[in-house]
């Protein structure tokens, strides 16, 4: 997946710089009007590149002046992102199932749609939508057969109680968090009937773990942790595990604790208030560290959450 807000897409330029006397402050500021969301992180002898790039043949240029070139990756996210626009469109053809997903923030709504969702009701935490709210949009879609995805476990009970209002199949996949969400419909089979789905879905949900970082809003003690307002917090299915002075802190925290030798890609969506910068250096040192693992990033645009990590 591709972060939504890179228009041109470009190409993402990562490489590692060996040399001497490097100086990653200069080699920043000189490649800072070469792309976007740039990260540069070493010291002296070594340096990590990465970089959104129309034109990577200059940063490799200017590069190969200072040391030398290793783990040089270049791709075309343009081709990337129309390849992934081309698949779905395939595997959304005409059917008789809809699926109405709770979504919040425009970047997870992108996701959610480009996977087949028909129709996106806004909430999540803090905005729990109301079951009329649910029974519009079921009543909205034009099948008679309706999946709903609560993606939070505060609106799988309200979700629940759409089926008796309506006369239409409605079956809801207690989907707890956005990754479970996602995983439920990359299992969903067009070719399968709406029972069959529905039991797909709900066994591919529980493949997906999630860590969410928020911040806490009061003061409290919760979990053996001592917890302070706006403090960065970290829960890891829902339940908190976490708690410290920054939000990409308590995320590496989270992943060191987890066994993560049985998983094969992590993808964070980054939310509304965080700078997409930032997230970019969070999965540099996430791939430093697991480099079996294939790490994506996109754009959630969601509130409250400044990380929704989905490990899979």
């Amino acid at each position: 997946m591709i972060a939504a807000d890179e228009v041109p897409y470009g190409y993402c330029t990562e490489f590692l710089l060996k040399g001497k006397e490097l100086d990653p402050d200069k080699l920043r500021i000189r490649l800072e009007k070469k792309g976007q969301s740039l990260i540069v992180v070493g010291d002296e002898t070594t340096v990590r590149v990465h970089i959104h790039t129309e034109k990577p043949g200059n940063v490799i240029n200017y590069a190969t002046l200072l040391g030398t070139m290793h783990q040089v990756n270049i791709r075309n996210m343009d081709e990337q992102h129309q390849d992934f626009l081309e698949m779905q469109k395939e595997r959304m053809p005409m059917v008789d199932m809809a699926i109405v997903a709770v979504v919040s923030g425009d970047g997870l709504t992108d996701v959610f749609t480009s996977l087949g969702v028909t129709a996106i009701v806004p909430g999540g935490q803090t905005m729990n939508p109301s079951t009329k709210d649910l029974l519009q949009a079921v009543q909205s879609v034009a099948s008679d057969k309706v999946i709903i995805l609560p993606n939070n476990k505060n609106i799988v009970l309200t979700a629940e109680q759409v089926q008796p209002l309506t006369k239409k199949s409605v079956k809801v996949v207690p989907t707890q968090t956005i990754p479970q969400g996602v995983a439920a419909l990359l299992a969903f089979d067009y070719e399968a009937d709406f029972e069959t789905n529905v039991q797909i879905m709900n066994k591919a949900k529980s493949a997906a773990k999630t860590i969410e970082i928020t911040r806490a809003v009061r003061s409290t003690r919760l979990g053996g942790l001592n917890i302070k307002k706006n403090q960065a917090i970290g829960l890891l299915d829902g339940d908190l595990l976490a708690a410290g002075s920054d939000t990409t802190g308590v995320l590496n925290k989270m992943l060191a604790e987890l066994n993560l030798n049985e998983a094969e890609v992590i993808t964070i969506y980054y939310g509304a208030d965080t700078e997409p910068a930032e997230a970019e250096q969070v999965s540099v040192t996430i791939r430093e560290q697991y480099p079996q693992l294939q790490i994506e990033v996109v754009r959630g645009g969601q509130p409250h959450y400044d990380y929704i990590v989905s490990i899979e």
